[in-house]
């Protein structure tokens, strides 16, 4: 994946490396290979053995995808290409569970630690979701991001506004953070969201993008507001939430086959297309399973 970057990307790119370990079943590890390159013109023939367009064996792409549990491409000329592989112990296959999540979460660069944080929790009629970016950068505002994870994880299940008001209190010892918490109720069909401060979340379908409502303020600090909001839900929608890392001006709409991607691999293409460059970034993308609890892609 390396090698590719540096024979086909002029810009270079990135290698992400991400050790999945769920509560439940085995583990996995997955590899995004981005960049900001010419593109694929032809996914589907790069991916064959014998092709090549840098002189080499052309075998790199197809030895990639057999040893990966799952595989996927995304590449658009003059945009650029973003891979991922997945590798798990069962050959991919994985527990019953109601959505697919993917992430992509980066330290500002010459940090060591990123601010911001993430975590999930299923609950009996969906999945909650907590994306928080502690102020500023580097230990302080990770010590906030971890605070944070670390109370959710106690306090996860309940409304979230409730989740907020609890970690109001548990993050006065920090410098702060800003939070969302998203709870998907696939039964009612209701998103509930409660936010404060610049954490965007949004609820995605093939028609429209929905933005829910943050609060300003800051938790850990005074004054906030606690308030909830609800949405409707579309078993075919995403639910993406990030840090303001990313900017908010993406739309899937004008990246042509992207929404019915892997969440990991949108999460990638948002990072690669509209991460800040001075700033942590988070991008969390929720898709619900339909049908078989074994993984869709198989």
């Amino acid at each position: 994946m390396t090698s590719n970057l540096l024979k086909h990307s002029a810009a270079g790119g990135e290698v992400l490396i991400n050790a999945l370990t769920p509560p439940a079943g085995p583990g996995a590890v997955e590899l995004l290979a981005i960049d900001r390159g010419p593109g694929i013109a032809n996914p589907a023939a790069a991916l064959e053995d014998g092709y090549s367009t840098a002189g080499s064996l052309g075998v790199g792409l197809g030895a990639i995808r057999r040893q990966s549990s799952h595989f996927e491409i995304h590449s658009i000329p003059d945009r650029g290409t973003v891979i991922l592989a997945r590798v798990t112990a069962d050959n991919g296959h994985v527990a019953d569970r109601k959505f697919d999540v993917g992430v992509v979460s980066v330290a500002k660069d010459g940090e060591e630690v990123s601010g911001d944080g993430w975590a999930l929790c299923e609950v009996p009629s969906g999945i909650q979701l907590l994306v928080v970016d502690g102020l500023g950068h580097g230990l302080l505002a990770s010590d906030a991001a971890t605070m944070a994870v670390k109370t959710f994880r106690n306090t996860a299940g309940r409304a979230p506004v409730d989740v907020v008001r609890l970690l109001h209190p548990a993050l006065r010892s920090t410098r702060g953070a800003t939070i969302g918490v998203a709870t998907v109720d696939t039964q009612a069909g209701v998103v509930t969201y409660a936010g404060v401060g610049n954490i965007a979340a949004a609820i995605v379908t093939p028609d429209r993008c929905r933005w829910l409502v943050s609060l300003n303020g800051t938790v850990g600090r005074e004054p906030v507001q606690f308030r909830q909001f609800e949405t409707a839900w579309d078993p075919k929608a995403l639910l993406i939430a990030h840090s303001d890392g990313l900017a908010t001006r993406w739309r899937l709409d004008q990246v042509p086959g992207l929404a019915a991607k892997d969440p990991t691999l949108i999460a990638a293409v948002l990072f690669r297309d509209f991460a800040r460059q001075l700033d942590d970034v988070t991008v969390v993308v929720a898709k619900q399973r339909m049908g078989s609890p074994k993984d869709p892609h198989e």
